[in-house]
Order: C-alpha cells, then sequence, then structure tokens
C-alpha cells in the first residue's frame, strides 16, 4: 500500500510542475506591446483582454511618451490600439480576443 501512495504522490507532483511549466511557457513566448491612449475604449478592452489572457506585455501610452509615439508612427498605420506580437512582428489593429 505505501509503494501504491508513493507513486500517486509522485504522479501527481509530476502532472502539478507540467502544469505550472505550460502557464509560465505560455506567457513567456507571447509577449506584446500595447500602442494605445488610455481614452480609448478599444485600447481599454485590448488592454483587459491581454491582462485576462495572462500574456506578458508592455503598454505604451502614444498621447503621453514622445518616444512611444515615434514608435508607433515607424509601424505606419493610423488608429489605436495597435498590438505587436514581439516574437512574429505582426501587427493587430483594434480590438480582439487573444
Amino acid at each position: 500500500m505505501k509503494n501504491k501512495t508513493q507513486k500517486l504522490v509522485l504522479v501527481l507532483l509530476a502532472l502539478v510542475t507540467l502544469y505550472l511549466l505550460s502557464k509560465r511557457f505560455k506567457k513567456n513566448v507571447n509577449s506584446y506591446t500595447l500602442y494605445g491612449y488610455d481614452s480609448c475604449p478599444y485600447t481599454v478592452k485590448m488592454h483587459q483582454e491581454l491582462q485576462k489572457s495572462g500574456y506578458d506585455f508592455e503598454y505604451k501610452q502614444i498621447d503621453k511618451n514622445k518616444q512611444y509615439r515615434e514608435e508607433y508612427k515607424k509601424y505606419n498605420v493610423s488608429g489605436v490600439p495597435l498590438t505587436i506580437d514581439n516574437a512574429s512582428g505582426e501587427k493587430i489593429m483594434g480590438y480582439r480576443k487573444m
């Protein structure tokens, strides 16, 4: 009986470890940069979506920081929010479920 209990504990520990690693891996692989304004309802929704999804992201307010505004202009887009997938470089315009 003791042997079965030890095996069960080891299996449970392995499963918990795999689960925690998968959560960490998801967050680190998918990192984003969000450009926008606090006054834009779609920027606010996208910010909330990224938080809810658990992704790592940096929010850059282009109306309050000249450097961020210059970075944003290099993407040659109009409108906010603009979300950049840092791994692939994909541009996501507007609000989208993640």
